[in-house]
């Protein structure tokens, strides 16, 4: 694969991918960075068992083990230098881009598999996937498919070719689910090209994802689906599926012209008299109709590459089927589910560069003119991911009425110390569409400001909202609210309330938690009830047995003064 015949190509890629994403260099930690990686404990030590453990990659509906040790090991290198993460991140695109010049050569000529190869490294759809960092699971997931993919097509494959395969499409996998597709896509080559050992494939991919699914029993995971705040999560499934005309021509709207580029998008067809599901749905009847005629006249005049399109094809429908909201996802679409479909497009796009009856010298001239458009605007959207307040501030602009970005934005304003401007965006997204994550964050906001009347009336208000079977989903932000709310009454003065929200509400939800149970004890010492906070303090150290933990039981047993943090 970086063979030397083509390793003058892997570094022309590399250096367009440099200059098309340079700007990307100088951005920081954005959107769900700050959450994966700033804010999350979990990855600021590296521990295989934690990364392969419970945590907040490996919960339902995922098992992601793999992204969490990648980033466990870059922070334990870099810390919270989002350059490095970068440049790692941009070296990974490109090496993916090369492993797609690869495959394209099973097909196409050099200069054919060049292009299409650059039409992918910098193709603007493909920014969310270079520019977010913790989007890194496309690139990884890609890498490990694309490598076994090509380690596969050999015809007489060795043990130890097999075991590597095995292996790779086992990282795939862990890294992100649709990891597995690669395993119809083997199967799909080896059966056009009439190559042999399906019946090895079979049985290397059915083991791998019986390994991958024992994992995740191990951990107590299952395949539900929890984005309950994201519109399309919440219709029917019939209606999930009335949306899939419009979600396809998004995507393909997006490759062909990529003016409009926005993050979390949150739009929901739901109507069949409606023009967003009309006029979807009769251009891809339309597209439809032409890929059987392209089909039909390619098998008579083009037999040789009739199969790379026919594989093409299903390169796009098997990628593309994950992210058609038959299993709801996070947001209606995103570009960087796009990552893999893409391939199959410009594999698609190649076979009929090579067929077309067009002078090659003029279609290769149009193909550079393309190129260098399209990095243009690659190289403009790479200023939009800067910081999290400008990403949301620009997107939103787009999307006027999309109450999650609204609150994205407030959150990120809220993190630079603007209270006034976040309190106004988060007031905004509430009267959009009152969310339970939503009504929280107006009342850390309203902490933050010690008003801490409004900020009691907003975490009544979110702790009602949810409901007995979502305490293990909100488990987080329940456990937030209870010590704001209790902290609120020990920085009044009213240590009793705090020990009664904590004792008669908090706990009784959230038995298991330490954090909750030391706060109860100091609840307890404040209000001179000496022996229930002995007895609070070691229920923490018994659920928890941490060290300030021991020190605090210890200074309570000996009637010495203890001090818990309660914040701002």
């Amino acid at each position: 694969m970086f063979s030397a015949k083509n390793r003058n190509y892997f570094f022309l890629i590399l250096l367009i991918g440099i200059i098309v994403y340079f700007p990307i260099f100088f951005n920081g930690f954005v959107w769900d960075d700050i959450a994966f990686i700033l804010l999350n404990p979990q990855v600021h030590t590296f521990n295989l068992v934690t990364a392969f453990g419970p945590n907040i990659f490996n919960t339902i509906p995922f098992y992601r083990p793999i992204p969490a040790t990648y980033f466990a090991l870059l922070y334990a290198i870099f810390g919270q230098n989002a350059f490095f993460y970068h440049f790692l991140q941009l070296l990974l695109h490109c090496i993916d881009a090369y492993l797609v010049f690869v495959l394209f050569r099973l097909f196409f000529g050099k200069r054919t598999s060049f292009i299409l190869s650059l039409l992918f490294l910098a193709h603007p759809i493909n920014v969310e996937s270079v520019a977010f960092i913790s989007s890194i699971a496309s690139e990884l997931s890609l890498f490990f498919a694309l490598t076994a993919f090509l380690l596969s097509t050999a015809k007489h494959l060795s043990s130890k070719r097999l075991f590597g395969i095995a292996l790779l499409l086992m990282l795939g996998i862990m890294t992100k689910e649709t990891g597995a597709l690669v395993f119809l896509l083997i199967l799909t080559y080896r059966y056009l090209y009439k190559v042999n050992k399906l019946k090895t494939f079979i049985v290397i991919g059915g083991g791998v994802i019986l390994i991958y699914s024992l994992l995740r029993v191990i951990n107590s995971l299952s395949f539900n689906n929890i984005y309950s705040w994201v519109p399309i999560a919440n219709v029917s499934l019939p209606l999930r599926i009335l949306n899939i005309p419009a979600i396809i021509i998004y995507y393909l709207q997006t490759v062909i012209f990529p003016l409009k580029l926005s993050i979390y998008q949150i739009w929901v067809v739901t109507s069949v008299a409606s023009i967003n599901f009309l006029v979807p749905f009769f251009i891809c009847l339309l597209l439809g109709a032409g890929v059987l005629i392209v089909l039909f006249k390619m098998k008579k005049q083009h037999s040789a590459y009739y199969t790379a399109f026919v594989f093409f094809f299903v390169w796009y429908l098997i990628n593309l089927l994950p992210i058609l909201q038959i299993i709801p996802l996070e947001m209606t679409v995103a570009d960087r589910w796009f990552y893999v479909p893409l391939i199959g497009v410009l594999g698609m796009l190649g076979v009929l560069a090579v067929t077309v009856k067009i002078n090659k010298r003029y279609l290769s001239i149009g193909a550079i003119i393309i190129i260098i458009v399209l990095s243009l605007r690659t190289f403009v959207r790479t200023f939009d991911w800067h910081d999290d307040v400008m990403i949301n501030m620009h997107d939103l602009a787009d999307q006027k009425d999309n109450y999650i970005i609204m609150d994205d934005l407030a959150m990120a304003l809220f993190r630079e110390g603007d209270t006034t401007d976040a309190l106004r965006y988060d007031k905004q997204s509430i009267a959009l569409s009152p969310q339970i994550v939503t009504i929280g964050h107006l009342a850390n906001i309203y902490y933050a400001q010690k008003q801490f009347g409004p900020a009691t009336n907003e975490y009544q208000k979110a702790i009602t909202l949810i409901g007995p079977d979502e305490t293990e989903q909100y488990a987080g932000d329940l456990q937030q609210y209870y010590i704001n709310l209790a902290a609120i009454q020990l920085r009044t003065g009213h240590p009793h309330a705090a020990v009664t929200i904590l004792a008669d509400q908090a706990l009784k939800k959230l038995p298991t938690s330490h954090t909750l149970s030391i706060l109860l004890a100091y609840a307890y010492y404040k209000a001179n009830d000496h022996q229930k906070a002995i007895d609070a303090a070691a229920q923490a150290y018994r659920i928890y047995p941490d060290q300030q933990y021991a020190i605090f039981y210890s200074r309570l047993q000996q009637n010495l003064p203890v001090n818990i943090n309660l914040g701002q």
